[in-house]
């Protein structure tokens, strides 16, 4: 008997096997339901003997090999209801995993228990076999994961809005302060209370904008008549009050009018500025936005270290730290030219850098005037 007639033949052999390793294998497995200790397995077992009984090419079977097969077939889809399910049960990845070494095992044992014959041992079936349940494991290592990230971003989306409240209390509290009758140590010791407000605000509002990305939630953009000229200025006065000794030169240049976001862009310009100071160690930088009639490019420029070139394809990514001055110099978490992106993004413009060591390194900003929705 051939292995893919074993499995359907035999289902309620294979199915005890799977039942008692699930039921071993996780705390919750004992107080499971056969039902659920079962769960999809036949649906898993047919899925599994109908792919290895299908035709497949020499390239389809390599390309499965690496991974590449094309998801969203039954066995698949099966094995993302049983992910779900054994997830929602309490079994972690490595249980689950090893419910499907074990299937692999336990079919092949109770296969070669009925003495096939040399005819029925075919070494090409048995290795068909043994990348379906590789497809499986493949599909649920998924599940896990996609489940995994989400339960991240719902965190992450709930600490962002918790900390606001507490954080405007502070804000607030300070700004009373600042008008209170202080000498000079209070008055300084109440403006570090309230950069730190500022600096942790950033944050958050970094972390909310790297969740609605990961979650695919449409960016909230406050569209209003905006000077991009006067959004820079105000921008490079924020970066001014941090501790740097780094000369900040702007050029205006024509009409720098638009609907736009006008703190989100200050937050495109304060980052990339920033980004210049802090990871090129640039003592210099120059901005420059020059408007058309269309739209305004934005030029932030600095001859500090550059960026190598295989760190250019990666650097707006988020979580990727910039630094050139130094190895060691890792600040923050790595998401202010993600944070650009994505606004620059919202606002159906366009952002790119070009970094060599004599040019010195300039990320330029294109900005429509008006959405191409308008």
């Amino acid at each position: 008997m051939r292995v893919a007639q074993f499995i359907r033949t035999h289902p309620i052999e294979i199915e005890s096997e799977w039942e008692n390793f699930a039921k071993a294998i996780s705390p919750a497995g004992p107080a499971l339901s056969v039902w659920s200790l079962r769960d999809h397995l036949r649906e898993i077992l047919l899925a599994i003997a109908d792919d290895m009984e299908s035709p497949q090419s020499p390239e389809e079977q390599a390309e499965k090999g690496q991974g590449k097969k094309i998801r969203g077939g039954s066995l698949d889809q099966t094995s993302a209801l049983h992910a779900r399910v054994r997830l929602n049960s309490g079994f972690n990845l490595e249980q689950a995993i090893s419910e499907y070494r074990a299937l692999r095992s336990s079919v092949l044992l109770l296969w070669m228990q009925t003495e096939p014959k040399d005819a029925d041992v075919i070494l090409a079936e048995v290795t068909r076999f043994n990348e379906t349940i590789d497809q499986a494991i493949a599909e649920v290592i998924r599940r896990f994961a996609d489940k995994s990230e989400h339960y991240s971003d719902v965190f992450l989306g709930v600490l962002t809005h918790e900390v606001r409240n507490p954080l405007n209390v502070i804000r607030l509290s300070g700004e009373t302060l600042k008008t209170s009758q202080l000498d000079e140590a209070q008055s300084r010791r109440v403006e570090r209370i309230l950069r730190g407000v500022g600096s942790i605000d950033r944050l958050v509002s970094d972390l909310s904008i790297l969740v609605r990305s990961r979650m695919r939630v449409p960016f909230p953009l406050t569209r209003t008549k905006s000077d991009l000229g006067e959004i820079c200025e105000l921008a490079l006065e924020e970066v001014k009050a941090s501790p740097s000794d780094a000369i900040l030169e702007l050029d205006k240049i024509g009409d720098l009018t638009g609907n736009w976001d006008r703190e989100r862009l200050g937050q495109v310009i304060f980052n990339l500025v920033t980004n210049a100071v802090t990871h090129a160690a640039a003592k210099r930088v120059h901005i420059s936005a020059e408007g058309s009639e269309s739209e305004v490019v934005l030029r932030v420029t600095n001859h500090g270290t550059p960026i190598p070139l295989e760190t250019q394809h990666s650097m707006f990514d988020p979580f990727v730290h910039t630094d050139t001055a130094s190895a060691t110099n890792k600040k923050g978490l790595g998401l202010g030219l993600f944070i650009v992106k994505e606004i620059v993004i919202g606002h159906e413009g366009t952002v790119e850098v070009v970094s060599t060591e004599s040019g010195g390194t300039t990320f330029t900003v294109r900005l429509p005037k008006v959405p191409a929705s308008h």
